[in-house]
C-alpha cells in the first residue's frame, strides 16, 4: 500500500496555515478537497474572529458603545464561551480581555439570540491567543468527516495537531522552538511515537506580540501545553507562561486528561511532567 502526503497552506489570521495528510493515493483527489474545505473555512472564521476587521463582530464590540449588543455567529459565541472558561478555571492567567483599558472589564451574554455586550467602558476582546487553535480544531473535524487519520495541523509553529503517523512505522517528527539565532529556530526535536491524536501549543517570548495576552511575573522563555484540543492548548499554554511552572495546579481539571507540559526558564532551565516524559521522552 502506498502512502503520500497531501499538503494545503495558507495565511489567514496573521499567521501561516500548513496541512499535511498521509494517506493511500487513490484517496488524494478527497484529501485535497477536505484540505480546501479547510482552508475556506479558516477564511470564514477570521472574519467572525478578527479584532482588526470591521465586518466582523468582535471589531464591533471593541469600538462600539458600551451596552451595544452584538450578534456573534455560533463559532464565534461557542469560542467566547470556551475562552471565558479558560480563563475561570487559570484564575486569570488566560484572560481574552486583557487587552482592555478600563479597571474591571466585563460581558454579558445571551445563549438564545447569541448577543455579546460590554457592561464596562474600556472593555476589549481578543481571541489572539486561541483563536488559531480554535480554526485548527475545525479543520480537524472536517478531516474526521472524511476519516483521515494521520496528519499534521499547523498555524504557524505555535499551534500544531498532530494524529496517527506519517508513513506506516515512521511518526511524525516536531520541535519545541523558543528563539531563533540568524533566522533558524532553536529548541529541542521530538518524535510522536504514539500516534495519539495530541494538540499542542506553545506560547513565549518568540511569541510575543501576537500571541501573548498577558505578563509573566516569572519571566519564563517558553511554555508549553498538550491536551485534548487546540484551542484549550493554546489558552493554557499561554496562561502557564504567565502563571509560571509553581501553579501549574491551576491546569488540573477531574473531568479532562492529565495535562502534558513544559517551560523553560529565563535561566535556561526546561522543567516538563511525567506526562510530556511518558509521550515524548526527557524535555533535556
Amino acid at each position: 500500500m502506498r502512502l503520500i502526503h497531501v499538503k494545503a497552506s495558507q495565511n489567514h489570521m496573521a499567521t501561516t496555515f500548513h496541512f499535511v495528510v498521509s494517506c493511500e493515493q487513490r484517496r488524494e483527489s478527497t484529501a485535497m478537497a477536505a484540505l480546501y474545505e479547510g482552508q475556506r473555512l479558516v477564511a470564514r472564521l477570521e472574519t467572525e474572529l478578527s479584532e482588526f476587521l470591521p465586518s466582523s463582530p468582535v471589531f464591533k464590540l471593541n469600538h462600539g458603545p458600551t451596552g451595544t449588543r452584538v450578534r456573534f455567529s455560533p463559532r464565534g459565541f461557542h469560542l467566547l464561551r470556551q475562552a471565558l472558561f479558560f480563563g475561570e478555571l487559570t484564575h486569570g492567567a488566560f484572560n481574552c480581555l486583557a487587552k482592555s483599558r478600563g479597571r474591571a472589564p466585563r460581558l454579558e451574554c445571551n445563549a438564545d439570540t447569541l448577543e455579546v455586550w460590554a457592561t464596562e467602558g474600556g472593555t476589549h476582546l481578543s481571541f489572539g491567543a486561541i483563536g488559531k487553535g480554535y480554526a485548527l480544531d475545525q479543520v480537524r473535524g472536517l478531516l474526521a468527516l472524511q476519516d483521515f487519520r494521520n496528519f499534521v495541523l499547523s498555524a504557524g509553529g505555535s499551534s500544531v495537531i498532530l494524529s496517527g503517523y506519517a508513513y506506516p512505522r515512521e511518526p511524525w517528527r516536531w520541535g519545541w522552538s523558543w528563539e531563533r539565532e540568524a533566522g533558524e529556530p532553536l529548541g529541542l526535536s521530538f518524535e510522536h511515537c504514539s500516534g495519539r491524536p495530541i494538540a499542542i501549543g506553545i506560547s513565549g517570548t518568540q511569541e510575543q506580540g501576537e500571541h501573548i495576552l498577558g505578563r509573566s511575573d516569572k519571566r519564563a522563555k517558553s511554555a508549553l501545553f498538550a491536551g485534548e484540543t487546540a484551542a484549550e492548548a493554546d489558552a493554557l499554554s499561554t496562561a502557564l507562561f504567565v502563571a509560571g511552572w509553581d501553579r501549574q495546579s491551576l491546569f488540573s481539571d477531574p473531568l479532562r486528561r492529565e495535562p502534558v507540559l513544559g517551560i523553560l526558564e529565563s535561566d535556561g532551565t526546561i522543567r516538563w511532567n511525567r506526562c510530556f516524559e511518558a509521550l515524548w521522552g526527557p524535555a533535556a
